[in-house]
């Protein structure tokens, strides 16, 4: 039998420093987060690949292999290429492992490259740790949860390995020979040296955690990031990868503590291994034939304890157990954790399963669990006995409250000032001192009551509702803080539906208030309005017109389409042609309505050709159709000289010293603004 191993994980004081300024969310409480590869195109990338070193190297992980397509998944490459056999890598399948290096000569020919595969226990869909170990071309190590497993070697390449390539590293994947071997399963804690590990410290670093910055480090992924598509390098070189595909983050299985012990022999007879702190004890024994085992503590209270009416705050440690194998054979061992008055103990297979309480036999304050398989972790329910925790109490005024501690195995309650016996009448906010005592121990608490905010609860002012005709309205009151709603002759619950008009009465409750209110329910109709004008209008050029809705009852709010200047007004100035649209929008609909102004068509107008303006009454004056006038008139004789003016003919005049002859006019039509010209005979 080997001795004992004890390995701390040192919580270092300088803490992180290098790059929890580049790390958000992180779950380090035992093994953390790990990372689950869920389909055949995922990887992680890391573009800053180890350069310019040579073997040894050295790397481990945790891994929960599932089903794979062809020969092997990639776990770890650190330089990867589909035609080049370069850098060093790792594969694995659920009953083989694979390590080896590349000369960067060459690929697809086993001469340009050297490699060793182990046959191994089939270990499909279990939370494994394995490792590789390469000095040389022939003298390579794999290991599986800390026992060499041999292997036979391949490949006959006689350079060393090539590393001074620009190739990337990557996670769950490998691409050799053009063929792909991507990781289908979980993956955690992997690290990589540039050192050949022994296999005492393979086996030291299996279960436990390691300070950051370790010398001779190439590589560490704890994958402990609770979201992004970044995983973080807790070496010095910071390699940080880039998740791509289908990389799901979600709790590890591997089997990890801030320390650990282990022993690894033949013999079990009378083998024990334990924890033993002040207030804490932990010991397996009865152990049965694996190649080894491991125990790890984790100084942390257990994490997703759910529990009803228990608490995990004052417990600082839980503790694990992995039997480490490389066989079939069976693996059961019986724990020992205490001090305790408790029959009960937390119980879970790992980190990603579920707390269960299972009851043991207690042997002076040490509980007994039997005939454990495999693996799992443990914490014990309290140093002592777990007393309740009192909750913070809320009073509303005036309120009396019959306050009871009844937990199971609580003996006795002593209340300060107060009656003997369990339970205590509250009738004012205060501060209650009490005494708990169990078969182990005492506990003093305080049971603290405060006058409940509720008291001054402000309750909704109900608005008034509108509904259309014929219309079904649903009214809700979700105000927060409202406990329950009582409508009068309606249905219980938040929510009434309306049909009619008229009024409601409801009666709200708050936690400490009853507030009576009516709900006012008011119909409205269909918006409606009338245009003036109500027809299609000419207008001239410069005119303007007024437009004007009309409506015997103003429920809309009114939109001018054409000017939005004048929302919400009834009246509107149209300056030139257009199509003048009103919208009148309420809760009931929208009606629209509107007019067209258009310029005034070519009139059918007579302008005269002669006048006889000699004083008989008849075709004295030169006289235009009534759509003319108001225009502008000029007559020119036929020398061109202007014989009349008028900006505003008004079919006013008759010329009286003019020759006999003919003359021209021009007319500016004072509504389209064309010009008509023609001539104009002058006789006596």
């Amino acid at each position: 039998m080997t001795n004992s191993i004890f390995i701390k994980h040192l919580s270092l004081v300088i803490f992180f420093v290098f790059s929890l300024k580049a790390y958000s969310q992180i779950n380090d409480i035992g093994p953390g987060n790990g990372v689950d590869f869920k389909d055949n195109n995922s990887w992680i990338e890391i573009e800053n690949a180890p350069s310019n070193f040579n073997l040894p190297v050295s790397a481990m992980a945790w891994v929960k292999v599932g089903e794979i397509q062809g020969a092997w998944s990639g776990l770890y490459k650190s330089h990867d290429s589909p035609n080049l056999y370069a850098g060093f890598w790792f594969l694995v399948s659920p009953d083989r492992i694979n390590i080896g290096y590349g000369d960067g000569k060459g690929a697809n020919d086993p001469v340009f490259r050297r490699s060793k595969i182990a046959d191994i226990v089939n270990i499909k869909d279990q939370w494994v740790h394995i490792a590789m170990v390469m000095r040389v071309a022939t003298n390579m190590d794999i290991y599986l949860n800390g026992v060499n497993v041999g292997g036979f070697y391949t490949g006959s390449s006689n350079f060393p390995m090539e590393t001074d390539v620009s190739l990337n590293s990557k996670i769950g994947f490998e691409n050799r020979n053009n063929i792909q071997y991507p990781f289908n399963g979980e993956i955690d804690e992997l690290r990589v040296w540039d050192i050949a590990l022994t296999q005492e410290e393979v086996r030291q670093q299996m279960c436990s955690k390691i300070p950051l910055h370790q010398e001779h480090m190439l590589g560490w992924w704890s994958f402990d990031e609770e979201s992004g598509n970044t995983t973080f390098d807790k070496s010095s070189h910071e390699r940080n990868g880039t998740l791509t595909g289908d990389i799901q983050r979600m709790l590890s299985g591997a089997a990890l503590g801030d320390e650990s012990k282990y022993i690894y022999t033949n013999n079990w007879d009378a083998v024990t291994l334990d924890f033993d702190y002040a207030d804490d004890f932990f010991e397996v024994s009865n152990i049965n034939s694996p190649n080894g085992i491991h125990i790890y503590a984790n100084h942390h209270s257990p994490p997703n304890v759910d529990f009803d009416n228990f608490s995990v705050d004052a417990i600082n440690k839980y503790f694990g157990v992995y039997s480490a194998f490389a066989n079939n054979n069976q693996r059961n061992y019986d724990v020992h954790i205490g001090p305790t008055c408790e029959d009960e103990v937390g119980v879970r297979e790992d980190n990603a399963s579920d707390w269960e309480l299972e009851i043991g036999e207690v042997f002076d304050q040490i509980v007994l669990i039997s005939d454990n398989e495999f693996r799992g972790e443990y914490f014990q329910l309290s140093a002592f006995f777990n007393f309740p925790i009192l909750p913070e109490l809320f009073l509303c005024d005036g309120e009396e409250i019959l306050f009871s501690i009844d937990h199971e195995g609580i003996i006795e309650v002593i209340w300060n000032n107060g009656p003997a016996g369990n339970s205590i009448l509250i009738t004012q906010p205060g501060v209650y001192p009490v005494v708990m005592k169990s078969d182990c121990t005492t506990k003093e608490d305080t049971l603290i009551v405060k006058l409940n905010e509720a008291s001054f609860f402000t309750f909704p002012i109900l608005p008034e509702l509108f509904i259309c005709d014929g219309e079904e309205t649903l009214f809700s009151i979700d105000h927060e803080g409202i406990t329950e709603v009582i409508w009068n002759n309606g249905p219980a619950g938040n929510s009434i539906q309306f049909t009619h008009p008229g009024e409601y009465p409801v009666v709200m409750k708050s936690e400490c208030l009853t507030k009576e209110d009516t709900l006012i329910v008011v119909r409205i109709n269909e918006p409606y309005f009338e245009l003036i004008p109500s027809e299609d209008q000419f207008i001239c050029f410069d005119d303007t017109i007024k437009i004007v809705a009309t409506a015997d009852e103003f429920n809309f709010h009114l939109i001018w389409k054409n000017d939005t200047t004048y929302n919400g007004q009834t009246e509107f100035i149209a300056m030139a042609p257009d199509t003048y649209v009103a919208v009148a929008e309420n809760e009931c609909g929208i009606y629209e309505s509107e007019i067209e102004l258009d310029r005034s068509p070519d009139p059918v107008f007579f302008i005269p050709n002669v006048i006889t303006p000699n004083g008989d009454g008849k075709n004295d004056y030169f006289e235009l159709s009534q759509e003319l006038l108001g225009s502008e008139l000029k007559v020119f004789n036929r020398w061109g000289r202007m014989v009349f003016h008028s900006i505003n003919y008004e079919n006013n005049w008759s010329p009286d010293n003019l020759a006999t002859g003919v003359y021209f006019y021009n007319l500016i039509d004072n509504c389209t603004k064309r010009s008509i010209k023609g001539p104009l005979h002058i006789k006596y």
